[in-house]
């Protein structure tokens, strides 16, 4: 069994050698959705959806897209508005703009 440790090793080194690869961004996808990063799953399937110009792929895009959307949906029935909150300022993008220093 390979740990998320391992997945994520292998998901920064994507951007060299597999450039291109549609393939390759919807594993990391499906990784960086199995790691519960969802906003990073659903980038790296915009960057399968750019790189997929003959639409050879197009309906694995969107299977994957959805049940991200559904652990996205999910997670968020099941949160009170504190973890939400929580969950939002751990995203650095987020928590950037909340930053009174850095405004």
């Amino acid at each position: 069994m390979v740990s998320c440790c391992h997945l994520a090793f292998g998901i920064k080194h994507l951007d060299g050698s597999f450039v291109g690869s549609v393939k390759a961004y919807i594993r990391k996808a499906n990784i960086l959705h199995a790691m519960r990063d969802y906003s990073k799953a659903l980038e790296a399937l915009q960057e399968a959806s750019e790189q997929d110009t003959d639409y050879q792929h197009r309906k694995e895009i969107s299977q994957t897209e959805l049940k991200i959307q559904q652990a996205i949906f999910s997670q968020q029935t099941s949160e009170s508005q504190e973890e939400t909150l929580q969950r939002a300022m751990r995203d650095p993008e987020v928590a950037v703009c909340f930053c009174p220093f850095t405004c």
